[in-house]
C-alpha cells in the first residue's frame, strides 16, 4: 500500500509525464515526422498510464 505522500508525488509525476508525452508525440508525428520520437512518446504514455493507475 502506498502512503498518501507518495501518491501525491506520483500524481505530480504523472502530470509532468503527460506533458512530456504530448510534446514527444507532437514533435515525432507532426514536426519531425520521426518514428523513433513517436515511439518514445508512446512509451512515455504507457508508463504514465501505469503511474496514474498506481497513484489513483
Amino acid at each position: 500500500m502506498l502512503s498518501m505522500a507518495t501518491k501525491k508525488k506520483m500524481r505530480n509525476l504523472a502530470l509532468l509525464m503527460i506533458l512530456a508525452s504530448f510534446v514527444l508525440l507532437y514533435l515525432g508525428a507532426v514536426t519531425l515526422e520521426n518514428d523513433i520520437v513517436t515511439v518514445a512518446g508512446l512509451v512515455v504514455s504507457c508508463v504514465t498510464a501505469i503511474v496514474s493507475w498506481l497513484s489513483f
